[in-house]
């Protein structure tokens, strides 16, 4: 009788082991709220240095080679974290800072009396990137407010 009492109680205690175990896999929402607050740290990196760039552009209205493998650096997970619009977005801004560096070097070597066209153009550049300072910010905003 003990024998049979025995095996009862043992597979018992096993089967409230395996229990208790398959239990403590399932994810804790801790760890949830902790993969979403890496997830949030690394994309608002990526929109800082898009921010700072912005700001960098529009006050020396010339971004350095510096600068601009900044950018590329800083932002290169961009194609990871977000969908394509923010990843092109990104790509937009660092091509208008390489164009507008360009342009200003054109500005350099054409004659004064002849710069008229292409300091139009480097304003409307410039205002382009003004912009940015509110648009920036409302592209990455659906990515970095946190859901409750």
């Amino acid at each position: 009788m003990f024998s049979g009492f025995g095996t009862w109680i043992f597979g018992r205690i096993v089967a409230l082991l395996w229990f208790f175990k398959k239990k403590g896999d399932k994810p804790d929402k801790s760890d949830n709220d902790t993969t979403r607050l890496a997830l949030y740290d690394k994309r608002f990196k990526i929109y800082e240095a898009g921010m700072q760039y912005i700001a960098q552009v529009i006050r020396s209205a010339e971004p350095s080679d510096e600068d601009i493998n900044n950018i590329n650096y800083l932002t290169s997970e961009s194609v990871f974290l977000f969908n394509d619009e923010i990843a092109d977005h990104i790509k937009t801004v660092r091509n208008k800072g390489i164009e507008l560096r360009e342009l200003n070097r054109k500005i350099k070597k054409t004659p004064l009396g002849s710069r008229e066209a292409l300091t139009s153009e480097m304003c409307e550049m410039l205002n382009w990137f003004d912009k940015q300072q509110n648009e920036f910010p409302n592209k990455f905003k659906s990515y970095l407010k946190f859901k409750k």
